[in-house]
């Protein structure tokens, strides 16, 4: 083998690295990335111990109050009132992705003081004032519950995962986005 061609192939070799060294820099972090993101998924839905108890679980209770809060509403506020909150509990729960489940879940918490507070202007039955309270009580009880998620702690990990580099690089250009953290 002549010089010539020998340091061609050397070339060519040390070209053929390079290129799977920065292959494996931009590939490796991105699958880590998607792991991360399934696995931060399947907590949320099945909580850390996979029994079903997540923050998913908390979110449909937290509608389920604001349903219940406009059905004992409806005895004392006109429909229009109540409006906002039943459609943010269907938007909550029809909600796809993570960071839709947490902007819906922001629009209920909104809704539901508004029709609380409504609520304690008016001459409620004691057995309604009992109904309210219970339910604002089950409402921030599923809000502490969830600040409280071990799906939090992963979120917060996975969005430390995907802002340093060169993950931040290749989850952009992938277009990962950051966990939403329920607090």
């Amino acid at each position: 083998m002549t010089d010539s061609l020998y340091r061609k192939k050397q070339k060519r070799a040390a070209l053929a690295c390079c290129l799977m060294a920065a292959l494996g820099l931009l590939l490796g972090p991105y699958a880590s990335g998607l792991r991360l993101e399934k696995s931060l998924e399947d907590i949320f839905y099945n909580g850390e111990s996979g029994n079903g108890i997540g923050v998913a679980s908390d979110l449909s209770d937290r509608a389920d109050c604001g349903v219940n809060l406009a059905s004992v509403g409806s005895r004392y506020l006109e429909s229009s009132l109540l409006s906002p909150l039943k459609n943010a509990a269907q938007g909550l729960r029809s909600a796809g992705s993570l960071r839709e489940k947490a902007e819906a879940n922001d629009i209920l918490e909104r809704e539901f003081r508004a029709v609380t507070s409504l609520l304690e202007s008016e001459s409620l039955s004691d057995k309604d004032r009992e109904l309210v309270s219970s339910l604002v009580s089950m409402f921030d009880s599923c809000s502490y519950t969830m600040s409280h998620d071990g799906y939090n702690a992963e979120a917060s990990g996975y969005n430390s995962a995907i802002k340093t580099f060169p993950g931040s690089l290749i989850f952009s250009l992938m277009g990962l986005e950051t966990a939403p953290v329920f607090r």
